[in-house]
């Protein structure tokens, strides 16, 4: 369930990464993903991560993500709490099928990285759902995310 992106390497600021350039942007996914689809990529489970390199300097910066939930319109939207570092930082209120942003300021790297933590709130599975045979337990869809400097640090 880990994917070891090259030491070293801060993801280019401003710049919209899609999870299938993660790696090469040295964020790495950690814990239940599904494999890596054209649009982005869903939990499989109750709980994910992602882990951000510290930036050159140390310096805070924003993480903006977007992503989705699967549902229908008897399970119309999803509740994921986002932790940072292991804390509790939001609840992620996502609706079906229209992608969502939520910002997020990091500035604490322990051992050089942020480790962005998704804990699912209802996984379902689209067979559940009446939308096929899949019996993976998804929540998140993630289509990508951006990190930037803090306004105030640009």
């Amino acid at each position: 369930d880990f994917e070891r992106p090259p030491p070293e390497r801060f993801p280019a600021a401003d710049t919209f990464i899609t999870p299938a350039e993660f790696r090469r942007h040295g964020i790495e996914r950690r814990f239940q993903w599904s494999d890596i689809e054209a649009w982005g990529m869903w939990s499989d489970g109750r709980y994910a991560e992602i882990v951000v390199p510290r930036s050159a300097d140390g310096a805070p910066y924003d993480i903006r993500l977007r992503g989705l939930a699967l549902g229908t319109s008897a399970h119309p939207r999803q509740e994921v709490e986002v932790l940072v570092n292991g804390e509790a930082s939001t609840t992620w209120l996502l609706g079906v099928g229209t992608p969502q942003e939520l910002a997020l300021r990091v500035a604490h790297f322990p051992g050089g990285r942020a480790v962005i933590g998704f804990r699912i709130r209802y996984p379902v599975s689209p067979r559940a759902l009446g939308l096929g045979a899949d019996e993976r337990l998804l929540g998140l869809g993630l289509l990508g995310l951006t990190v930037s400097r803090p306004a105030q640090t640009r």
